[in-house]
């Protein structure tokens, strides 16, 4: 399914973008891979699922990924552990980090952590825009 130009602003330049890509979805929760899952392969992307930071490891470690999308709290290895270790091993692979945790103000501080530099008020001027 490609998504109309007409209901999306932008979707002629998204469906141009990630047709025929391959996404990582990592998440303890069944309903969010599920979610992902079925979301992204309507619009022609391939999509791996993974329930937590060691198996994505282990998937790209044996596959090639557009995109890895990740929760930030699971068992295991958890979301930040992943994506310090997708840096230091794959770091032109892009990372969207999810959670139904952290407050803006814990996302920034996990943010630091990685070396990255951003204020609560840039990120959430950023989040409103």
């Amino acid at each position: 399914m490609v998504i109309s130009r007409n209901l999306v602003p932008g979707a002629d330049k998204f469906n141009e973008l990630f047709s025929e890509s391959k996404v990582l979805v990592v998440d303890d929760e069944e309903l969010i891979r599920e979610f992902f899952l079925e979301a992204l392969s309507k619009r022609k992307i391939s999509v791996d699922v993974r329930v937590d930071g060691s198996q994505a490891m282990e998937a790209l470690e044996t596959g090639w990924y557009d995109l890895v999308i990740t929760d930030l709290r699971m068992p295991n290895v958890d979301g930040m552990e992943l994506l310090r270790w997708i840096l230091g091993k794959h770091p032109n692979v892009p990372v969207i980090m999810l959670t139904a945790y952290a407050s803006l103000e814990g996302a920034v501080v996990y943010a630091v952590r990685i070396s990255w530099t951003v204020s609560p008020q840039k990120l959430r001027c950023g989040l409103t825009m």
